[in-house]
């Protein structure tokens, strides 16, 4: 069983507890476009699995640019300054899932676990299951401190069982810093395709230079 950092315990709890997050897509005239989503966490995929309709703007946008950002922010509490609010920005790559497929199973299995009520909304025509593969991220755990985050310590966050880092303390791809020190920016993936990034992170031992670039 591998060690789980208190930040990545911290960021699970965030996950866990939040079940709605904001959307970034790119649209066909180049402008961002964000929008909310219910979502739910596929472990072994290390995918984020939210239900769309066809005729959202969100869909068709992920649809022609699989590559999407997504913000999962802790709720506001009257007595906790807004700046502290535990908070991740996810980086990823979308996929429609084709039904009755290994994938379209296990991501609806989980996002029905969360949200059973949506179980009829599952037999609409024009609703779909998208998986996105979350690559890396960047996670403010509170008021003055942040860290980049990468494949292994998102598949840990995620709750699926990987191999222990190196270093007990530390996951690759992963930094620290205080707010407003400069620090080295967070390995940028290109991905060749959202089903390349869906395989890499589900398969779970693709070495890491097959997952990111430089």
């Amino acid at each position: 069983m591998p060690h789980v950092p208190r930040l990545t315990q911290e960021l699970r709890s965030l996950l866990d507890r939040q079940r709605v997050a904001s959307l970034g897509t790119v649209g066909d005239d180049g402008a961002p476009f964000v929008s909310m989503v219910p979502f739910a966490i596929e472990a072994q995929s290390a995918s984020l699995v939210i239900h769309v309709s066809g005729l959202a703007a969100h869909t068709h946008n992920l649809q022609s640019r699989e590559r999407v950002s997504v913000l999962i922010i802790q709720s506001e509490v009257p007595t906790e300054l807004v700046h502290a609010l535990p908070r991740v920005t996810l980086q990823g790559y979308a996929k429609v899932l084709a039904r009755g497929t290994m994938e379209w199973e296990a991501c609806s299995s989980a996002y029905l676990a969360r949200f059973p009520d949506a179980l009829s909304m599952t037999e609409l025509g024009d609703f779909r299951f998208v998986a996105i593969a979350i690559t890396n991220g960047r996670h403010v755990a509170g008021f003055g401190v942040a860290r980049s985050i990468g494949p292994d310590e998102v598949q840990l966050a995620f709750g699926r069982n990987t191999r222990p880092p190196k270093c007990a303390n530390t996951s690759r791809g992963q930094k620290f810093q205080f707010i407003g020190k400069v620090s080295p920016d967070p390995i940028q993936p290109e991905h060749r395709s959202a089903k390349d990034a869906i395989w890499a992170l589900r398969s779970g031992d693709a070495p890491s230079n097959q997952i990111l670039q430089n």
